[in-house]
């Protein structure tokens, strides 16, 4: 960035305490997979991971007022009914 974008590097560095609680939310998340990955096996894991993607829909529902297609919400119904359908098979 010192050389292709400087100024964004300067802006960077002016507002580093506001990404403190990102890094640190970011670094917490990577030590849950970790542990989840120690606990069960990797395709649980990453199947439950899944759920990301309809909280992430709701998030940008709410925050950017975006729409969601049918076929969004077909595809994070089937997501959903996924993971359930592990978690039943888990007990």
């Amino acid at each position: 960035m010192l050389i292709a974008n400087r100024p964004a590097l300067v802006s960077s560095l002016r507002n580093w305490r506001k990404s403190l609680s990102a890094g640190f939310l970011g670094a917490a998340a990577s030590q849950f997979w970790f542990i989840g990955f120690s606990l069960t096996s990797a395709a649980n894991v990453r199947t439950l991971a899944l759920i990301e993607v309809p909280l992430a829909q709701i998030a940008s529902r709410r925050i950017f007022s975006e729409g969601t297609s049918r076929r969004e919400m077909l595809g994070m119904a089937m997501i959903v009914g996924g993971v359930g359908l592990l978690l039943m098979t888990a007990l």
